[in-house]
């Protein structure tokens, strides 16, 4: 039996779970001030071009070459996520995603030190001769050489840097198991991990309600991250789509009962009696408090998910 059939009778969902933490916060340049800054897309789309060439069979083993077909790969998913001011460079992720812990350049033949490998980001001439190349921690690219590996690693990436452009990304697949990327109901335990520390980072661990914040030194905090859209309806984990709520407020934000604003204040159920008890006379004073800010004014909840939870909300 081959060491790749005896991997893909793992439990995939087990596999990819060290990698999930490291694939939402990857090492990403960021361009523009305020609501205009955002993540280069660079680095995860091409790890994403790298898992399609697995796909393919055109990456058979743990060593991807800078070539014409990854370069390729690379701009034809580019295309669907860049921005105006986000030039079509492969080589730069291909050098730089060094800066990440399982991904490793490799050196040439006859090289003896590995660390000489790649100063620099590959040339364009240098499509053809192969010898550029990089390798991925090897539990990693065994993960990749199967389809339901590849589908959590791509959703995970998806999920976290592209979740508005998921549907194109899915009708530009070259190979069959992207076609068909899972639609889970919900997120795994292990990306619900991942986001929420995505989150609670976002939010200097803070409760965007009541201000609450508890953070002790094992970094334990009664904060959680709470989707503005359920991934089981937008299979979005990008900051946008998160806030930092204490238990009490996660739980009314669950139920509907309180939703931020395209104002940016809070509005509270009409379901909230102030009279009847302490507790919804403390919910219902919410009502009209402004929103406590993330780090980053990029990273305010999306309109698309403000006007998703005004819907929503139980009147």
């Amino acid at each position: 039996m081959s060491e790749t059939k005896k991997f893909v009778d793992v439990k995939e969902s087990e596999k990819i779970d060290p990698w999930l933490d490291q694939l939402y916060h990857l090492n990403v340049g960021v361009i523009g001030q305020g609501t205009e800054r955002h993540e280069r897309p660079h680095k995860p789309v091409m790890l994403l071009a790298v898992a399609d060439l697995i796909g393919a069979g055109l990456i058979r083993e743990n060593r991807i070459a800078w070539t014409l077909e990854l370069r390729k790969r690379f701009g034809e998913l580019f295309d669907q996520v860049r921005r105006e001011d986000d030039k079509e460079t492969p080589e730069n992720p291909f050098f730089y995603l060094r800066s990440e812990p399982f991904w490793h350049h490799v050196a040439k033949p006859g090289k003896e030190q590995v660390v000489e490998a790649l100063s620099s980001p590959p040339l364009i001439g240098e499509l053809k001769d192969g010898l550029m190349t990089a390798s991925l921690d090897e539990d990693l690219f065994r993960l990749l050489t199967s389809e339901e590996g590849r589908n959590e690693f791509r959703e995970a990436l998806v999920a976290r840097y592209f979740p508005a452009k998921r549907e194109l990304l899915v009708s530009v697949s070259s190979t069959e198991d992207q076609a068909s990327m899972p639609k889970e109901d919900k997120a795994s335990p292990v990306r619900s991990s991942a986001f929420r520390r995505l989150i609670l980072e976002t939010y200097d661990y803070q409760c965007v309600a009541c201000g609450l914040r508890i953070r002790l030194p094992n970094d334990f905090t009664v904060v959680d991250a709470a989707h503005m859209i359920p991934f089981s309806v937008g299979h979005n984990d990008h900051p946008t789509n998160g806030l930092a709520l204490c238990k009490n407020h996660h739980w009314a934000f669950d139920q509907y009962l309180i939703t931020p604003t395209a104002k940016g204040i809070w509005k509270v159920s009409s379901q909230i009696e102030p009279r009847r008890s302490p507790g919804e006379a403390e919910l219902a004073k919410l009502n009209g408090e402004r929103l406590l800010p993330p780090r980053e004014e990029a990273y305010l909840p999306s309109p698309e998910a403000v006007r998703w939870r005004e819907e929503m909300l139980v009147n």
